[in-house]
C-alpha cells in the first residue's frame, strides 16, 4: 500500500487488527535499507499488536528522489510523524534497527507525544563514532576486497556489481554471520 506523504509516495504494510489496538512501527536501517528485514516483527499481531512497516523515502518501494537535501535526519522525523498522523496510528510502540533507532531517539525527542515507548536494535546515538566503527571494520577485510570499496566508494559507484560483491563480504563479516541468510534479510 502506499501513503502521500509531503507530496511523495511512501510504501507501507500494515499487519493485524487496524483499529484499536497498539501499534508497533517499526523503522528500518540505511538509510537506504528497506523494512524486508523487520518482516519478522509481523508476528507481533498474533499477540494482538498491529504491525506497521514502511520504506523510508527513497528507499525499497517507496518514490525515488535525486535531491540529497531531502534526507536529513530532521527531515526524516517530519516524515515520520506525517507518516504518523496520515495513517491515524495514534501512540506508537517505535521500534528502530540500527538508522532506524537513530530516527527513533530523534523522534522521541521531538514527538513524545506520539510514543508509548521506544526500541533501539543495533541502533546508534553518535553518527561520528559510528562512522569510525564502520571504517575500523572494513580495514579487517581482505586487502583486495578493501581496495575494491574504497575505489568504488571515491567513484559514488554504489550499483557496481564489483562493489556489490565487496559489500556483500562485509555484510557476511559484521552484519549476518548466518548462512544462509534469513529470507527477510535477503532482500
Amino acid at each position: 500500500m502506499f501513503v502521500q506523504i509531503e507530496g511523495h509516495q511512501i510504501f507501507y504494510r500494515s499487519f493485524g487488527p487496524e483499529r484499536g489496538a497498539p501499534t508497533v512501527l517499526g523503522l528500518h536501517g540505511g538509510p537506504g535499507a528497506t523494512h524486508d528485514y523487520l518482516l519478522p516483527l509481523e508476528d507481533l499481531s498474533r499477540f494482538g499488536f498491529r504491525v506497521v512497516l514502511y520504506d523510508a523515502l527513497g528507499c525499497g518501494r517507496s518514490e525515488r528522489v535525486d535531491d540529497p537535501s531531502l534526507f536529513t535526519l530532521d527531515q526524516d522525523v517530519r516524515r515520520l510523524e506525517s507518516l504518523r498522523q496520515a495513517l491515524d496510528l495514534g501512540r506508537v510502540h517505535l521500534l528502530g534497527s540500527s538508522y532506524g533507532g537513530l530516527l527513533a531517539l530523534a523522534y522521541a525527542l521531538d514527538h513524545p507525544q506520539g510514543l508509548r515507548s521506544v526500541v533501539t536494535t543495533g541502533g546508534l546515538a553518535n553518527v561520528p563514532l559510528a562512522s569510525a566503527e564502520m571504517e575500523r571494520l572494513k580495514r579487517e577485510l581482505p586487502p583486495e576486497t578493501l581496495a575494491t570499496l574504497l575505489k568504488h566508494e571515491a567513484r559514488n559507484e554504489f550499483q557496481d556489481p564489483e562493489y556489490l560483491r565487496a559489500v556483500d563480504v562485509f555484510y557476511r563479516r559484521h552484519v549476518c554471520r548466518l548462512d544462509p541468510w534469513p529470507d527477510p534479510v535477503t532482500y
